[in-house]
């Protein structure tokens, strides 16, 4: 005790040495001036007073631009700026917008010069600051026109690390916000500003430092919620600009009551723009939740006459159990061409792809079943690449702004005909569009018909198939993970089918089931059971001949035919069933 009593005692005396230095120091070297404390009072009153004067003198009809404060700190607040609705010409040129010069480097650099008059008319109320409302057609475009008065908005106001997010993009799919993300990161190249992506499939704990600082953010609805409830330092409070894209696709997606909790926690003092190809009460709710009062609306109706006029739409009819060895042939004869094939499901894009990878026919397949990391390599190649062929669900092409192809193949049946006429304009001048469709579906050539397109028949012979099939159907039964993947594919395909807008056509009663197996390298398909467009449930039911039963119960169909027998129709008896047993 004595001992540490004497050394605290040491140390106090050493530490008011060093004070008492440092004051002698400082009285030598600075003359200190004092002031009364009502001087500075009043200095600070005159410079509030001469502020609010200058503020009282600029008219009201201008513009207001972000700047930063040194009192604020780390908030952004709002200073007076020379109004910019004089600035706009008559001129459809992207370099005669009043948009930071840096950016106008960027347009010219990625070869952007003229605007329509929908995208300008966008890209006009955005800079001015309005909410904007847009329906309708309005194109895959619409992108650059709404990122644009964004990345413009954050360049004019010197965001800074510590101001965080300054505008927000949220984008229905994985696919759309990468492809926002791609543009953004051009708009930006040559600024201080930077852009990044959030999503489910990337690690949280990556994202959280990029958000924190970046102020431009593209995200998916989900992963944006869990940031803003979960995430510790992040603020929204400078957000200024918000773009919801593609709501009516956000809620079918069943993230309406996400974005109802995301809206209730970003700021209220901001400009938003909604972007919807279709109304309903879910989207207008949205609307109300986002908009002021008044918005700008844009609407534009789908054109008479598509774009896709006069290009060569080709089919096939072909049965289920041969369509994909066709499929298969026309591959391996146009490796060194782009070719995109269109799939109705997640599960058999995975499934094809991977049947074709077991017999050395590598494609790139993009869909919902993939990693992330995996799938946006795959989605930047398909956008980016001057040849291959890439398997892809359609859903997850929906949206995209897609490169020119030499050949698109819409392999399932179509689900929105204005999603499959932009694909077609999407073709090459040289190149072709097919579509394979079953005896069934022949009807549907009178749609295409209406289209305005050249339709072409094309044949291809059976009898130069080979012996493919087998070798495909051996590693079916051999390998136990590829028969789990063909049987998930399997049912995602009926389950589509059965959904589809237009089951007078698209039947799934008229199906072959048996074939429709073949045609998944199944010998027997699993069964299944889902509610049809009617609403009424669906028994997928083998009839076979097996065991050493003979004949089929009456009023049943025939021998080893594969059917949709809906629920409520008569039952055959046990005569018949063999070892597949009951329903």
């Amino acid at each position: 005790k004595i001992y540490n009593n004497e050394m605290s005692s040491l140390v106090d005396d050493k530490k008011r040495k060093r004070m008492r230095r440092r004051s002698a120091s400082d009285a030598d070297n600075v003359t200190v001036t004092e002031q009364p404390f009502e001087e500075e009072q009043n200095k600070t009153k005159r410079r509030r007073t001469s502020k609010n004067s200058e503020q009282d003198a600029t008219p009201k009809n201008q513009e207001v631009t972000p700047q930063e404060t040194e009192e604020e700190g780390s908030v952004i607040v709002e200073a007076p700026a020379a109004t910019l609705a004089s600035s706009f010409t008559d001129d459809n040129l992207f370099l005669s917008l009043p948009i930071a010069k840096e950016i106008k480097q960027a347009l010219t650099e990625m070869g952007l010069v003229n605007m329509t008059p929908v995208h300008k008319e966008i890209i006009t109320q955005g800079i001015l600051g309005k909410d904007v409302y847009g329906t309708g057609q309005i194109g895959v475009a619409k992108i650059l026109s709404y990122l644009l008065p964004a990345a413009n908005y954050v360049v004019k106001a010197q965001y800074k690390r510590r101001h965080a997010t300054g505008a927000m993009i949220i984008a229905p799919t994985r696919e759309v916000a990468l492809q926002i993300h791609a543009l953004a990161v051009e708009l930006l190249q040559h600024t201080e500003q930077r852009a990044t992506v959030v999503m489910v499939g990337e690690t949280k704990i990556s994202e959280i430092s990029l958000i924190k600082t970046t102020p431009l953010l593209v995200a998916t609805p989900g992963r944006l919620l869990d940031h803003l409830r979960h995430t510790e330092g992040y603020f929204v409070a400078n957000l200024k600009y918000l773009v919801i894209d593609e709501a009516d696709r956000i809620i079918h997606k069943g993230f309406e009551e996400d974005m109802k909790a995301i809206l209730k926690l970003l700021p209220t003092t901001r400009q938003t723009m909604v972007f919807s190809s279709s109304q309903n009460k879910s989207v207008e709710g949205i609307v109300k939740l986002s908009l002021k009062e008044g918005p700008h609306k844009i609407h534009v109706e789908a054109p008479k006459v598509p774009s896709a006029e006069g290009k060569v739409q080709g089919y096939v009819v072909a049965e289920s159990d041969t369509r994909f060895y066709l499929l298969l042939n026309f591959i391996k004869k146009h490796m060194n061409k782009k070719v995109v094939v269109v799939f109705s499901s997640h599960s058999a894009t995975a499934t094809y792809a991977e049947l074709l990878a077991y017999v050395e026919i590598y494609v790139t397949a993009v869909h919902g079943k993939q990693e992330y990391r995996k799938r946006a390599q795959n989605m930047m190649s398909l956008l980016n690449a001057e040849q291959g062929v890439f398997f892809c669900a359609e859903d997850t092409l929906r949206g995209l702004e897609l490169p020119k192809v030499d050949w698109m193949i819409q392999f399932d049946p179509i689900e929105d005909i204005n999603d499959h006429v932009y694909r077609i304009s999407r073709v090459k001048d040289n190149g072709a569009s097919l579509i394979f469709l079953l005896p069934t579906e022949l009807a549907f050539l009178e749609t295409l018909k209406e289209l305005k397109l050249t339709l072409k028949a094309y044949d291809f012979p059976k009898n130069k198939l080979g012996n493919m099939h087998l070798q495909i159907e051996k590693c079916v039964k051999k390998v136990h993970d590829l028969q789990l993947l063909v049987k998930q594919g399997y049912k995602a395909y009926l389950c589509a089918y059965n959904a589809h807008t237009q089951p007078e056509i698209f039947n799934p009663q008229k199906l072959q089931l048996l074939k429709v197996g073949k045609g998944f390298a199944l010998e027997v398909p699993p069964k299944i059971n889902f509610k049809d467009t009617k609403g009424e449930e669906l028994h997928v039911t083998r009839f076979t001949v097996a065991g050493g039963f003979k004949g089929t119960a009456p009023g049943q169909p025939k021998k080893t035919d594969i059917r949709l027998i809906r629920e409520g129709a008569p039952k055959p008896g046990r005569r018949g069933f063999g070892r597949y047993g009951r329903n």
